[in-house]
């Protein structure tokens, strides 16, 4: 008997939906044109997309290219960083709520080779194709919403984790990306354009400071100072337990929608493991660079527990503008939240506790958590 593979025959939150031709071949090529036959209908939307991204994207060099080379971009952002499943979504919007502010949405994000010419009609012609809801989480979802980076460089440049989504035979490969160690120069110099490239387009269209959120950024603050010498950095932490919790349920529930390639799930909670030592050491290793005064890390539990006061407290420390005008906004949206009801997960078993303490216990230390874990 097979075993029914889950949203096998779905083309929603396929992230390579965004993708040109070029990269597209690419990256097929880099994969040995390794896609399994259960998923062939993606790779054929996803090459149909593609040559219409091209042709968008090709319009987009012609009346835009000019403009491109001469805008000022801004060397101060804030970076939203922290692991995956930590808050960052949650901390984004909130900043995104302030109009001092700007954040890349979704549509930008998932369109970055041309959302300067095409924003103004597709939102309109895709929005009834997107879900109103994240898989994992349950979350609204929205052309509009503020979004993570991310997303938006892995479709310009190929250089992301999140490709091994797709392409899960060779992850380990791609997650080199996340902190981009031991990466060649030229490989790392086509990352800096491909962000230059998509920062350059959204201060075309806005001059305001940018709110960046990405959890790979984390590992990768170098590289960052490199690109914006004056950037600002939030860290946000989360119970390492909730985290692994949290981050199995992301892949048994939204990671099937990125497929070309069949996933072993026994392999989830190895990654998981994996990954957030490769993001945390990276980070421990190169939050000395940051200058003083411009990083705050917080806890998950205290932005829930008390927003307003987490909040006024980031603006205060990274200067970063004036609280009191974005307080009202930050209350009348946390209101909305009021029903929102977070995953339930599966306690973990004494063995599931032991695996997480032996490969994440210097974390638990440094963000001052309890390797004790309470269901």
């Amino acid at each position: 008997m097979t075993t029914e593979i889950p949203h096998r025959w779905s083309l929603e939150h396929n992230p390579l939906s965004g993708l040109t031709f070029g990269l597209w071949c690419r990256l097929l090529r880099e994969n040995g044109f390794d896609v399994d036959s259960c998923y062939l209908h993606r790779a054929a939307f996803i090459s149909l997309m593609s040559l219409f991204n091209s042709a968008c994207s090709a319009c987009e060099r012609l009346r835009y290219g000019g403009s491109l080379r001469d805008v000022s971009v801004r060397s101060d952002p804030v970076f939203v960083l922290g692991h995956w499943r930590s808050g960052t979504t949650h901390l984004h919007n909130l900043l995104s709520l302030d109009g001092q502010l700007t954040a890349p949405n979704t549509f930008q994000a998932v369109n970055p080779s041309s959302f300067l010419s095409t924003e103004w009609i597709l939102p309109t012609v895709f929005r009834p194709f997107l879900p109103s809801r994240r898989p994992m989480d349950e979350m609204a979802m929205s052309f509009d919403a503020p979004q993570e980076d991310e997303l938006a460089l892995s479709l310009l440049c190929g250089l992301s984790p999140y490709i091994g989504l797709s392409f899960p035979k060779r992850t380990v490969e791609y997650e080199r990306f996340i902190t981009f160690g031991g990466v060649e120069e030229s490989v790392v110099s086509r990352w800096k354009s491909a962000f230059r490239t998509f920062t350059a387009k959204l201060s075309l269209r806005d001059q305001r400071r940018i709110v960046f959120k990405s959890p790979a950024h984390t590992g990768r603050i170098k590289l960052l100072l490199e690109l914006f010498p004056d950037a600002r950095f939030i860290h946000i932490h989360r119970n390492p337990f909730t985290v692994f919790q949290s981050s199995r349920h992301y892949f048994q529930t939204a990671a099937w929608f990125a497929n070309l390639q069949k996933i072993d799930a026994s392999q989830f909670d190895a990654a998981i493991l994996r990954r957030y030592r490769i993001l945390y050491d990276a980070y421990l290793e190169q939050r000395s660079l940051i200058p003083s005064g411009r990083l705050v890390e917080l806890s998950f539990d205290d932005l829930s527990e008390k927003p307003l006061d987490s909040m006024e407290h980031l603006y205060d420390s990274l200067e970063i503008g004036d609280f009191s005008v974005v307080a009202p906004a930050v209350r009348d949206y946390l209101s909305t939240l009021s029903g929102y009801r977070k995953n339930q997960h599966r306690p973990l078993t004494q063995h599931e506790i032991l695996h997480v303490n032996e490969h994440w216990k210097p974390f638990f230390d440094e963000f001052g958590y309890s390797t004790e874990y309470c269901a």
